[in-house]
């Protein structure tokens, strides 16, 4: 079975406030050091008149920046996961 991507839409949904995230540069990978991950999402907005979602992160530096959902991942707890 091959991996599903999500749409742009579902993608910009998954991301909230308080969500636990790290970058990814995707193409750019040395934009990734200019990141002390990981960061916390404070607010996430709808920019007008695309429509496309920016969201606020503040970094473990302190820094706050506003990134596309796209260079975003979400950092996974281990104690989430099942135990099998």
């Amino acid at each position: 079975m091959g991996t599903v991507v999500p749409t742009r839409k579902a993608r910009d949904n998954l991301f909230t406030v308080g969500s636990l995230v790290d970058f990814n540069g995707g193409p750019f990978p040395s934009t990734e050091n200019r990141y002390v991950c990981p960061g916390i999402v404070v607010n996430d907005e709808t920019r007008q008149p695309s429509g496309r979602k920016l969201i606020t992160v503040m970094w473990a530096d302190g820094r706050v920046t506003s990134e596309w959902p796209v260079y975003l991942t979400h950092v996974i707890d281990d104690s989430d996961e099942e135990m099998t």
